[in-house]
C-alpha cells in the first residue's frame, strides 16, 4: 500500500514505530477522517441534487458529471449509526455542530426569503398619493 497524498488511511509501514500510547490518539484523528468524509459525502450531495443542466455543456459531459459524484459517494461508503444506544463525546460534538449549522443556515434562508417578499409588495403597492390622484380623475 503506498502512503500518498490522497490516502486517508495511516501508512502501514510506519505502524511498528507507534507506541501503545499513542494508539488512542490515533484513534481519535482516524475519527476526524471519518467525520471529514461525511462532510465531503454532504458536499457532494448538495452539488448532485442542485446540479442542472444548462446547455453550455453539451448532455453527455453534463451526464459524466452527475455519474463522476455518484462514484465519488460510492466510494466513500459511509453509514450512518443514527440509531445507536451509546454515543460518545466526540460524536455528540459533532452532530450537534451539523445540526447548528443546518438551522442557522435554514433560518438565513427564510429570513432572506421573507426580505426579498416584503420588498417585492413594496415595489408593487401604488403610493398613496398617486391613488388619490387617479381617483380624482
Amino acid at each position: 500500500m503506498s502512503c500518498g497524498k490522497d490516502s486517508l488511511d495511516l501508512c502501514p509501514s510506519l505502524w511498528p514505530t507507534i507506541e501503545e500510547k499513542e494508539a488512542s490518539e490515533l484513534e481519535a484523528i482516524q475519527e476526524q477522517f471519518v467525520n471529514s468524509d461525511k462532510v465531503l459525502a454532504s458536499m457532494l450531495m448538495k452539488r448532485l441534487s442542485g446540479i442542472k443542466y444548462n446547455r453550455a455543456k453539451g448532455v453527455h459531459e453534463h451526464i459524466m458529471e452527475m455519474r463522476n459524484i455518484t462514484v465519488q459517494l460510492k466510494a466513500l461508503k459511509i453509514s450512518y449509526n443514527t440509531h445507536k444506544d451509546e454515543w460518545s463525546i466526540n460524536e455528540l460534538l459533532t452532530m450537534c455542530v451539523q445540526e447548528r449549522r443546518d438551522l442557522s443556515r435554514i433560518s438565513w434562508e427564510t429570513i432572506t426569503e421573507s426580505v426579498n417578499l416584503s420588498a417585492k409588495r413594496e415595489e408593487t403597492r401604488v403610493p398613496l398619493i398617486i391613488r388619490s390622484q387617479l381617483s380624482c380623475q
